[in-house]
């Protein structure tokens, strides 16, 4: 069997790209299975690839040129299709579909869909993809029930299904929750609400009592910092670049605040939770309650309440025991979205 992944990039380390780094891996290992990942143009991926990985180029220098050269992308990659005889294409987030589906025609490729944020979020060339994947993908894979639901009061039963997204970090040894640290990994983009989170942190009576916040990821840092300043939080707030040493992040951590608008399938919630740590975080429309049993694994309040949002933070604080408890009932859910277990899952959609 021969698949090729396709995807903007993965010169950056967002969630889309590690997901596909990960399931290509794995899936590379598996036997009879050779795995090509097509992108934009190739460059360094940011996440290490089994050599054995075929990199191709679209020749798209970049994603805006990509959605206006429809028709040339559409007969480039048939093409490359024609030439490697893939027997599925998985595309990474609906809108792949406008090419992989036209450039398909005839041929004995499959395609899949897959779903990387959720069915409400993106513009007309997701709305577009969308509507292709479920009509003419042989699946759309999405990320969450929700979702799932979603789509098919939206489109009917067709030919939706959901696989979780693995959880794509090796845990190790799990948090202490000894040190006094909440952590929130991501973009520095609007979506992640971490003007949110610091508003929440400056009224938080729990940075009073030796506890910090530690923002970790990768974009401008200026409106947050200025933001800091503002608030006058400088004395318990860190902001660190992006890194692949996450698993030291979360083990320096006690607790795992999510303050985003909107998530898809947050990746960061299972890798917390397979490193022990309880999470705090809003319960958007899907994701987050797919992940955090609410008072097991964790605490969930309303959507973008910034006052529940600090009374949840400072509960947590307060109670070394619950803290503990719930960790290692995330520790134990967390098995839910183990490599194995969703490989698995892909390798039975393969067949």
């Amino acid at each position: 069997m021969k698949i090729a992944f396709l995807i903007d990039t993965l010169t950056i380390s967002g969630g889309a790209e590690r997901v596909t780094c990960v399931l290509a891996n794995a899936l590379v290992r598996v036997v009879g299975i050779e795995v090509d990942i097509i992108t934009h143009n190739v460059g360094k991926s940011f996440y290490d690839l089994d050599p054995r990985i075929g990199l191709i180029s679209l020749g798209s220098e970049e994603h805006s040129r990509f959605r206006s050269n429809i028709v040339w992308n559409i007969f480039r990659l048939r093409r490359i299709i024609r030439r490697n005889g893939y027997d599925y294409l998985i595309g990474i987030k609906p809108y792949w579909s406008i090419v992989s589906i036209p450039a398909t025609i005839r041929l004995k490729t499959k395609v899949i869909s897959t779903e990387h944020s959720n069915l409400s979020v993106g513009g007309r060339a997701d709305a577009l993809g969308r509507w292709l994947s479920v009509r003419f993908a042989h699946r759309m894979v999405v990320l969450t029930d929700a979702d799932k639901t979603a789509y098919a009061r939206k489109y009917g039963e067709r030919n939706i299904m959901r696989i979780y997204n693995p959880i794509t970090i090796e845990p190790g040894k799990p948090s202490p929750l000894t040190d006094k640290r909440f952590l929130a990994l991501g973009r520095f983009s609007p979506e992640k609400g971490l003007d949110m989170l610091l508003a929440a942190w400056a009224s938080s009576g729990s940075r009073f009592e030796g506890w910090k916040l530690r923002i970790v990821g990768e974009g401008n840092t200026e409106q947050l910092s200025a933001q800091i300043e503002q608030l006058g939080i400088g004395d318990s707030t860190e902001i660190l670049p992006r890194t692949k040493d996450v698993q030291r992040m979360y083990r320096e951590a006690s607790v795992y605040v999510m303050s985003s608008r909107f998530e898809g399938f947050p990746l960061v919630l299972i890798e917390a939770a397979a490193m022990g740590l309880p999470a705090v975080s809003f319960d958007v429309e899907t994701g987050p309650r797919e992940m955090i049993v609410n008072g097991e694994t964790g605490l969930l309040v309303p959507p973008c309440d910034v006052s529940a949002l600090v009374a949840a933070m400072d509960e947590m604080a307060a109670d070394g025991e619950k803290l503990e408890r719930m960790g290692a009932a995330a520790l134990e859910r967390s098995r839910l979205f183990s490599l194995d277990t969703i490989i698995a899952q892909w390798i039975e959609l393969l067949k």
